[in-house]
Parts: structure tokens; sequence; C-alpha cells
């Protein structure tokens, strides 16, 4: 019986300790802007003759089998909702072909695999047109 009381005592308190990790809700975040606008955290929309886009990206749990975050990047239109590309980022560089050649780069020194999706992972998207 004692074990018992104890044992929910322990799960009840479990359960009110903040997580180490914002929920997948908080850690999905979304840029919106026209075509081609330089946006705020140095995201830069991706120029193309649809309209307005918008970059989003996710952080997935980490795992035991997949201990390095990676990062779930969509590109999408907002005007029709249609998904130009996805693509997955690992601390490096993600490369795919839409209607333009799109790069997205992460920055230097911004992606931690201590750090929670909260204190900012950051993009540089850009073309060859604006790449110098």
């Amino acid at each position: 019986m004692y074990r018992l009381v104890f044992l929910s005592l322990i799960l009840l308190a479990a359960g009110c300790c903040p997580k180490p990790y914002p929920s997948p809700e908080e850690r999905t975040m979304s840029f919106k802007a026209k075509a081609g606008e330089i946006f705020e955290n140095n995201i830069v929309i991706i120029p193309n003759s649809s309209g307005e886009v918008a970059v989003m990206y996710t952080q997935p749990e980490r795992s035991n089998r997949n201990p390095m975050p990676t990062l779930q990047i969509v590109i999408y239109n907002l005007d029709t909702d249609e998904i130009l590309h996805r693509a997955t980022a690992v601390r490096g560089t993600v490369k795919w072909y839409s209607n333009e050649e799109v790069h997205i780069m992460s920055a230097p020194g911004q992606i931690s695999r201590d750090e929670p999706m909260d204190k900012g992972y950051y993009f540089n998207v850009y073309t060859k047109e604006t790449r110098k």
C-alpha cells in the first residue's frame, strides 16, 4: 500500500516538472514574407513566380537512434498552400532544386545539439541569383 502511494507521488511530481525541450507546437516556426524579401533571423524568402512563399522549419524529438536534431524545412506557396519542396538539414547545407536552384545554409554557430529550438536556429535561404 505504501509503495503504491509513494509511486503515485513520484509520478505526480514528475508530471509537474518542466520539460527540457519545448513541445512540438512550440518548436514549429514559420516565416511569411513577399518573394525575395529579406526577413528576420537571416531568412531570405526565395524569389519565384508564384507570389508569396513561406519557409518553415521544425525540430523533431531527439532519440537514442537519432541523437542529433535534424531540421525539417518546408517551403510552400501561401496563396495555394502548395508545398514547393521539403528538405532535411543536419548541421550543414541542404540543397535542392525547385523553380530555381535554392540553397539553405545554416549560420555558423547557431545550431547546437544541446539547445532547444526556442533559442533559435537561423538559416540563410537564397538562390543563385541573389548569391554574391
